[in-house]
């Protein structure tokens, strides 16, 4: 399985979490873009979807922050048969009073994440959307909620480290059912 790391505005660096997942993760695609300082989403859009396109296995999103909210405005309108689960962390709400102004084009979907699971991890003190946003979110979305307790924002800041207890709750997404049904349905014929 692939696994493709989305981080939010700036980038992650060296003490986030799901930079020292990459790290450590074999098979694994980190979606650069040309600018992390003011990003705009349909620039970021076209660079993920065209990581995308080139991925012919099973693949789990990994994203944080804006890097969510990037996800699901691909969800909106894409699709790929090799897409198995998200695990999307501290989505953000796009509308708050705290969201990056010189984030361009960005909108909280309230489509629905079909056709893969998906667990939403939220912190109950996250500066960029209160936890009852994200489950308002998560409800429209059709994806599981995790609350994780006040951890912040859920990135370096937060000094989580390598973060095992997130790392447990991927684990859990990743042999869940509904995983298992979707990799069932990858024909090994299309996989290469």
């Amino acid at each position: 399985m692939k696994y493709i790391y989305l981080a939010g505005i700036g980038n992650s660096g060296s003490e986030h979490w799901q930079r020292q997942w990459y790290d450590n993760t074999p098979n694994a695609l980190w979606l650069e873009h040309d600018n992390w300082q003011e990003p705009d989403c349909q620039r970021w859009l076209s660079e993920l979807v065209t990581a995308l396109s080139a991925v012919s296995e099973p693949f789990v999103i990994i994203a944080h922050s804006l890097g969510c909210v990037l996800f699901t405005e691909w969800a909106a309108h894409n699709h790929s048969d090799y897409l198995v689960a998200a695990f999307l962390v501290a989505l953000p709400d796009t509308l708050g009073e705290n969201f990056p102004p010189q984030a361009i084009g960005f909108q909280n979907r309230k489509s629905r994440l079909t056709g893969f699971a998906s667990l939403v991890v939220a912190s109950t003190n996250d500066p960029y959307g209160t936890v009852e946003q994200v489950r308002q979110f998560t409800l429209a979305m059709g994806s599981s909620l995790r609350e994780v307790g006040a951890c912040g924002h859920i990135n370096g800041q937060s000094n989580l480290g390598y973060w095992p207890a997130g790392q447990a709750l991927l684990v859990e997404l990743l042999k869940s059912d509904a995983v298992s049904e979707n990799i069932k349905y990858i024909s090994p014929a299309t996989v290469s």
